[in-house]
């Protein structure tokens, strides 16, 4: 998303053109999307392919051309070396690699960066380093170079206020669907409106298969936890089976009983969710400042596990569990119904 938007606007005939037709960004006709509260940013952009030439090797790189409206929020979080594209000054050439690209050619911080256009005809322009970033994301990081889109514009002659298309970005990613909906119904027949999910269905389906497999673990760790609860009940109860029988014996209700029980249930689901708690937020903070669990990059994408804590969450989660562990008490509970008080005291 941070690459893409999580809309994006083009013509209908650039989906199958390497040459695409101009969007006039100022065009009065995305005034509606500006004016929704729900989006965060319009930014208008311009893809370019080229070629980078060093002194041993060539390699081919493709430019995002952006402007001041840019969200640059997830590029800036991922610059490793310097910073990011001034788009404010129309003046400067700068441009912003990535670290696979500045480790194959030699390239750092200050470097000019001599850049050969395909096109037409091929165009040679020379740029200024600035910043190095790296995101985990390999296919992208291999071939994305940043630039000023005003840098491609005067490169292709191409008016101050064209781009390829348009991106959008919402302020809530749930409404990505209702609003490219929205968006595309609302647009020229000649425009098209298509979802970040539309533009790369294979990256979503495998995140969409990775929250699956979240919901089947935390079922998994509730019946564990609602299994373990349940033999400590019935284990305290055989160790309790003459105390029963003596309590009985003195008049005490089955109810009465089980209530005794069920608030020794509670004490010890209480007791296991605060040193749960306690262990997992160590953990959580351990590996968001020390990064102890590492991953391959080459197939999550990332180099570390991504933790978060969402307290509403994290607190829904432990009611949940304690009302689910005491409801599970109940089973248990019954077997007092069934036990004599004469054979309670017999079997002590």
């Amino acid at each position: 998303m941070g690459f893409s938007g999580h809309v994006q606007i083009t013509h209908v005939s650039n989906l199958d053109n390497e040459n695409p037709d101009d969007v006039a960004y100022d065009d009065k006709v995305f005034d509606f999307i500006r004016k929704d509260p729900a989006v965060k940013s319009v930014q208008p952009y311009i893809f370019s392919p080229g070629i980078i030439k060093s002194d041993e090797l060539i390699e081919g790189i493709r430019f995002k051309g952006i402007d001041s409206s840019f969200d640059t929020t997830f590029i800036s979080n991922h610059i490793l070396q310097g910073r990011f594209v001034n788009t404010h000054n129309r003046e400067m050439n700068e441009a912003v690699i990535s670290t696979a690209t500045s480790q194959r050619l030699g390239l750092k911080i200050g470097s000019p960066l001599r850049v050969y256009f395909v096109g037409s005809e091929l165009k040679g322009k020379k740029f200024n380093i600035v910043g190095i970033y790296e995101t985990g994301l390999e296919d992208f990081d291999k071939t994305f170079a940043w630039c000023g889109i005003w840098v491609l514009q005067k490169l292709n002659k191409r008016d101050s206020n064209s781009a390829d298309g348009i991106e959008v970005m919402l302020k809530d990613t749930k409404l990505i669907p209702t609003k490219t909906e929205a968006i595309h119904t609302a647009l020229p027949p000649d425009m098209n409106a298509e979802s970040i999910r539309e533009t790369f269905p294979e990256l979503m389906d495998w995140l969409d298969l990775v929250g699956q497999n979240v919901y089947i673990v935390l079922a998994l760790m509730l019946a564990v936890a609602v299994i373990s609860m349940i033999t400590s009940i019935l284990v305290l109860m055989i160790e309790r089976t003459a105390m029963i029988g003596t309590f009985k014996s003195f008049g005490a209700s089955n109810f009465t009983l089980t209530q005794v029980f069920m608030m020794l249930a509670g004490k010890l689901a209480l007791y296991g969710l605060f040193w749960g708690n306690l262990i997992a937020f160590a953990f959580i903070i351990a590996q968001q400042k020390l990064h102890l669990i590492t991953l391959p990059q080459e197939s999550y994408y990332m180099k570390y596990v991504p933790v978060q804590i969402d307290w509403t969450l994290a607190i829904g989660i432990n009611i949940g569990t304690l009302i689910v562990c005491i409801v599970f008490m109940l089973l248990p509970s019954l077997i007092i119904n069934r036990i004599s008080p004469l054979a309670a005291l017999r079997f002590k």
